[in-house]
């Protein structure tokens, strides 16, 4: 973060919900989570501001937006926190700060996609584990759990030659393996988280 963080009301579809700074696409929004958060505002819990860049991304309050929305619909104003960050990296590392401490815990899976996000970034090893709150063996096990696609055989739209994707555990086996795009796809939708 560079600058001192500041609350302000913003109407919910002014927020954007972004992949590329979202701790856990792979594995999505929890509706359970979606709906304990509903009933708590339902009984007058106030929720924590929502967690957003100067573009309006989300960077912490994807559930939060969620159940807002089941409530009230894309007109409701929300509290905000709007932080500023140096980089994407910056951004997606206070994601995780934020979800792994006070939020929902990431995934083994969400926890290898971040990791490999973070050190592509520059983000030392050491600061990852500090903000996961693992070792700094379990980062590197982290960052290994992981194949390469080869050449396509399917179309592009699905997953591209070079891309990393991460392994579930019960395709550990596969890890530092060249897998064709279609096991790619295959080990994306298949169910489990580690």
């Amino acid at each position: 973060m560079t600058a001192a963080p500041r609350k302000e009301s913003v109407c919910l579809s002014d927020l954007v919900l972004d992949d590329a700074i979202y701790a856990r696409p792979e594995t999505g929004t929890s509706s359970a989570h979606i709906a304990n958060l509903a009933e708590a505002i339902r009984s007058g819990t106030t929720l924590d501001p929502i967690i957003v860049d100067g573009q309006n991304r989300i960077i912490d309050g994807w559930h939060r937006w969620h159940a807002y929305k089941t409530l009230h619909g894309l007109d409701h104003q929300v509290q905000v926190e709007r932080r500023s960050y140096a980089s994407d990296t910056d951004a997606l590392l206070d994601a995780v700060a934020t979800n792994v401490h006070l939020r929902r815990s990431l995934d083994p899976v969400d926890q290898r996609r971040v990791t490999l996000r973070l050190l592509a970034g520059g983000v030392d090893a050491d600061v990852i584990a500090t903000t996961l709150h693992v070792s700094p063996t379990r980062v590197i096990a982290l960052s290994q759990q992981v194949a390469y696609v080869s050449a396509p055989e399917l179309p592009q739209a699905t997953v591209t030659e070079g891309t990393t994707v991460v392994l579930k555990g019960s395709v550990s086996h596969l890890k530092g393996q060249t897998i064709t795009p279609g096991q790619a796809a295959a080990i994306r939708s298949a169910p489990g988280l580690d």
